[in-house]
């Protein structure tokens, strides 16, 4: 992100703030997400039994990351000032009033009928979030069904949302999504027929036959027969994992195997590796060699389901660990091996809180889940099939008590004590490897920072084949931490996780899949911001110590889970920001009017979440300092492997006149010695982190702004200028080594000669970043 962008997120930011000071007659999804953040209590209304424990423990999971607190109440109890989620039955006189606003008219019990459309059949259901009729400006979760059964797999990820949307959903499966407005009123034209989507993508659909009763299996044209087939063996054997406690079932599971995340995404509303559809015993799964092999957990998952049911709310932790359990691995590692991993660096949670509900909603995933699937292996093992299988289906209470816990404290140990050395070893050769890497010149790409756009598009093989045409060599990819929390567009079904990034996981994991295919070093920079439509979270004021340790609280949650997510995948570079001059200013100046604590703690809280970000991952660890007085005014590069810059040169007034081309070279050459000087006198080498150059006439006097008329020779000259100072630079020393331009995009048809962006592609400008990286 740019200082361009960065100013305009701030105005934005405080025109949403100043906006909220005044009185507003008519909802909209700023207010209701601010009434949800500061509410007193989040209200849900749900009928006993599994269904309303499921949504009760949903929601306190999603309440946890929000820090509001929970009550359940009956339908004619609660607060007016509260927001609710309501879960029910279309039968139910509630639900049919409180759908009122969106037009949905509710028909026979399986059926309705919406936006000129007619839903018919067995397990329907309806989610929808807009404005509580009840309840002026607070917002209103609808979740309900044909039959609470229809309401099974939804209930598990019900989450407290405020922007308006719906969805629909037969049997599990998504049929129709769509916006609302405020108030609850259909936006057609945002009409997303997923039922459609699915009838295209069966029609490619080749049937194989797996060789064994309990699995079909299709596959998409671009997978061979036979990595299909190596994929269903392994995908059996999950299955017989898991039947080797839960029992047998004579349900058949049928797997539609894909080439491509972004058929998971079209089908499903959301990036994963693989779904599972409880309500029909189906399997969408992603099978690419650049990615890791975890639809294999939706399969454990969806056995699980069909053989032993959902979990009892006490246990309600275990379909996810136990699925993790019978696939044996996270992320592609050895599961042992990620358990010494975590364990090696002090990561691995205390037994108690393993089994603490919502003790571990602040904690990455990465975490979290592996260590609940450690815990349920040892009840597996010590507990015996029977037992289990009670626990399960809550027959039987289980309790375990602080002799258990010791018993299983000892028995992780037996499994990755005699692996801990090995991992000590190969973080240390991993790093030493990366810090001593010969240089990699390469481009940078930014996140589409939307819920509607991804990484996961059908062009980004494409335009990371042109990139390593171009000569590009290594990819920075700059994804986006919400301090608000995650945002999930619709409130049910398959949605983003507990972490705070706007990317989800198998997002990034894609982008750096490919790049890793094609040889590429990487870098992953997060960014925290304050929410979607604000600034980076470092610019907002803090005028007390508290406030700022709040904030690197949170910096070090982004940076557990972005590490552990890019040790997994294998990236070498991982920064801890960029451009953050108020958080990384850590000595006091003459006219600074704040306390001289929160200088000192800011100082003390940058070390620890540098020692955080070195506990998670074993690469190299940068900054992006903004250029010039940051660079200077960092006091912790010598607690990081390289230095790091982020320079988007002034080369003039904004009265004065054009510089020449000599002048600018010259310029960026000083820069360029300042940088590397920095590096020479902490001992430690230099990445430019971003620089780049609009097409714009007068680019020249402030790149971040990129002001004047088109002119894409304005930018070939600036990066013919920046080239020449770059080999004159590297000819003095081998201290510079890399620089990642701003920004390659990866939407189709980019750059060209009408774009007066920074992408130098399709331009002019694109021979010369040829020529810089041959």
């Amino acid at each position: 992100m740019t200082r361009r962008h960065l100013s305009l997120s701030l105005c934005l930011a405080a025109l949403l703030a100043s906006a909220c000071e005044r009185p507003v007659r008519v909802a909209n999804a700023a207010m209701m997400a601010r009434h949800l953040s500061q509410c007193e209590t989040l209200e849900l209304v749900a009928p006993a039994g599994e269904v309303g424990a499921r949504a009760e423990r949903s929601l306190l999971r999603w309440c946890g990351v929000l820090g509001i607190p929970l009550g359940r109440v009956d339908p004619y109890r609660g607060e007016a000032r509260n927001p609710r989620v309501v879960v029910g039955t279309f039968d139910d006189p509630l639900i049919a009033s409180l759908l009122e606003p969106t037009g949905v008219v509710l028909g026979d019990g399986e059926s309705f009928s919406w936006v000129d459309r007619e839903f018919k059949g067995a397990g329907l259901a309806v989610v929808a979030t807009f404005e509580d009729p009840e309840r002026r400006g607070l917002p209103l979760t609808v979740l309900c069904g044909s039959t609470l059964s229809a309401l099974d797999s939804l209930s598990l990820d019900l989450r407290p949302v405020a922007r308006p949307g719906a969805r629909v959903f037969r049997g599990g499966r998504l049929t129709l999504s769509l916006e609302l407005g405020a108030q609850g009123a259909p936006n057609e034209e945002s009409i997303i027929d997923f039922g459609e989507r699915w009838s295209e993508f069966e029609e490619q659909l080749i049937p194989m036959e797996s060789g064994d009763d309990r699995l079909s299996l299709a596959r998409v044209q671009a997978l061979s027969d036979a990595s299909a087939r190596a994929w269903s063996a392994r995908a059996l054997a999950t299955m017989t994992r898991v039947e080797a406690w839960a029992g047998s079932a004579a349900q058949r599971l049928h797997v539609s195997l894909t080439s491509e995340l972004m058929d998971i995404q079209r089908m499903h509303g959301v990036c994963a590796f693989g779904v599972s559809e409880h309500g029909r015993g189906a399997v969408i799964a992603a099978l690419d060699p650049a990615l890791p092999e975890e639809g294999r957990r939706a399969v454990a998952e969806a056995r699980l389901v069909q053989v032993v049911g959902f979990p009892v709310t006490e246990a309600g932790w275990m379909l996810e660990a136990a699925s993790v359990e019978a696939v044996d691995s996270w992320w592609g590692r050895p599961l042992e091996g990620w358990w010494s991993y975590l364990a090696t660096q002090g990561l691995m949670p205390s037994p108690n809180l393993i089994i603490t509900p919502g003790a571990l909603v602040q904690r990455s995933s990465h975490i979290r889940t592996p260590a609940r699937a450690a815990f349920f292996r040892y009840m597996r093992e010590t507990l015996g099939a029977e037992a289990l299988v009670r626990v399960w289906r809550g027959e039987e209470a289980y309790a375990p008590d602080e002799a258990d816990l010791l018993d299983f404290q000892s028995w992780l140990l037996e499994h990755t004590d005699p692996q801990m050395e090995a991992v000590r070893t190969a973080r240390a050769a991993r790093l030493a490897e990366v810090k001593s890497r010969a240089r990699r010149d390469g481009v940078a790409i930014d996140s589409p920072l939307d819920t509607q756009r991804s990484f996961v598009v059908p062009a980004l093989a494409e335009t990371l084949d042109r990139a390593g045409e171009v000569g590009v060599e290594a990819l920075s990819v700059q994804c986006y931490w919400l301090e608000d929390g995650p945002q999930a567009r619709f409130a049910a079904g398959a949605g983003p996780t507990l972490n705070g990034f706007v990317e989800p996981d198998a997002e990034l994991a894609h982008i750096f899949g490919l790049a890793h295919a094609r040889g590429m070093q990487t870098c992953m920079v997060p960014v925290q911001l304050v929410s979607s439509s604000a600034g980076r979270s470092a610019w907002r004021r803090r005028t007390d110590v508290p406030a700022w340790r709040d904030y690197f609280v949170d910096q070090r949650r982004m940076l557990e889970h972005a590490g552990l997510t890019a040790e997994l995948m294998g990236v070498e570079l991982l920064s801890l920001g960029a451009e953050l001059r108020p958080a990384t200013k850590t000595r006091i100046m003459e006219g600074d009017d704040l306390p001289v604590e929160i200088f000192e703690t800011k100082r003390i809280e940058w070390s620890r979440s540098i020692s955080a970000a070195r506990a998670v991952f074993s690469g190299g660890l940068t900054y992006g300092a903004l250029w010039k007085q940051e660079l200077e005014q960092v006091e912790f590069w010598d607690e990081l492997d390289f230095v790091g810059l982020v320079y988007f040169p002034r080369l003039g007034t904004p009265l004065g006149e054009r510089p020449s081309d000599r002048s600018i070279q010259g310029s960026m050459t000083k820069v360029l010695r300042a940088l590397v000087a920095k590096g020479d006198d902490l001992d430690r080498p230099v990445l430019l982190m971003e620089v780049g150059f609009p097409s714009s006439s007068r680019a020249w006097w402030d790149a971040a702004l990129g002001q004047g008329e088109l002119d894409m020779d304005e930018q070939e000259r600036l990066y013919s200028a920046f080239y020449g100072a770059l080999a004159t630079v590297r000819g003095e020393s081998d201290a510079l080594r890399g620089t990642y331009l701003w920004r390659w995009e990866i939407e189709p048809g980019s750059g060209g000669a009408r774009d007066r962006g920074f992408s130098p592609q399709g331009k002019t400008a694109e021979a010369v970043l040829q020529q810089m990286y041959r």
